[in-house]
């Protein structure tokens, strides 16, 4: 599924579990979503998708508006991950 959004943040990490040792490596972008006006939620909140720690570099304008590649895996919980993404133009906040 492709779907162009705001992208208005990016972060990765790459440590070592505490439990286990192991390696944990990722990033993540933050993308404007809409304003919600109910009785219980005001404002907007930033949604997130999860990704590799290496496509942390297809981002290298932020904030931007993105035409993002999104693929739902088995076990994610319902949750999209970014496969691909490609530059659309300037996003002022």
């Amino acid at each position: 599924m492709k779907i162009k959004y705001p992208v208005i943040g990016k972060q990765r990490w790459d440590m070592v579990s505490e439990t286990d040792n192991s390696r944990i490596m990722g990033s993540k972008i933050f993308v404007y979503d809409e304003m919600v006006d109910t009785a219980d939620k005001v404002g907007v909140f930033p949604t997130t998708f999860n990704m590799d720690y290496d496509s942390f570099k297809k981002f290298d304008k932020v904030p931007g508006i993105y035409e993002l590649e999104l693929s739902m895996k088995a076990g994610s919980k319902g949750q999209f991950s970014v496969i691909g993404a490609n530059y659309i133009g300037e996003y002022k906040i």
